[in-house]
């Protein structure tokens, strides 16, 4: 993973972490032990990255480094759908088209605005995917 990607999955889940509902909302972080307790509702990121394209035809020129960020709203199964889908709705205004978001040395953009997809039961969990585009230019060395 170069420098930029590195910095791109930190400054994600950094911003991530300090969601309004945080630390009440505890979130299960990609490659990190997490027990989630009986009942609990809880977030899982997990970030998707495509591959980098470059901003022209000459290799030296910018790259645009993209992908997606998947927030998974899991709450107790057969407990309705109305809280979770008011945990996705704050997930998405936090994370709205346009946000830049602090990476190291670059910035993050959400890219679109983000996508919430349908709940499904995986017991005991009900799940919400909200899916976030991103996206970040390097610029030339």
């Amino acid at each position: 993973m170069s420098t930029i990607e590195a910095s791109v999955v930190s400054g994600l889940l950094a911003y991530l972490g300090s969601f309004p509902w945080s630390p009440t909302l505890r979130i299960a972080n990609p490659n990190t032990g997490f027990t989630p307790g009986d009942k609990e509702t809880y977030l899982r990121a997990t970030i998707l990255p495509a591959s980098p394209q470059p901003v022209g035809q000459d290799a030296s020129n910018s790259r645009i480094h993209q992908g997606l960020l998947q927030v998974d709203v899991f709450y107790p199964n057969r407990d309705g759908e109305v809280k979770p889908a008011q945990i996705v709705d704050a997930l998405a205004d936090y994370l709205d088209f346009g946000t830049l978001i602090p990476a190291g040395d670059f910035w993050v953009e959400v890219s679109a605005p983000p996508e919430r997809l349908t709940l499904y039961a995986d017991p005991p969990w009900a799940i919400i995917p909200l899916r976030v585009r991103w996206r970040c230019i390097r610029q030339p060395d």
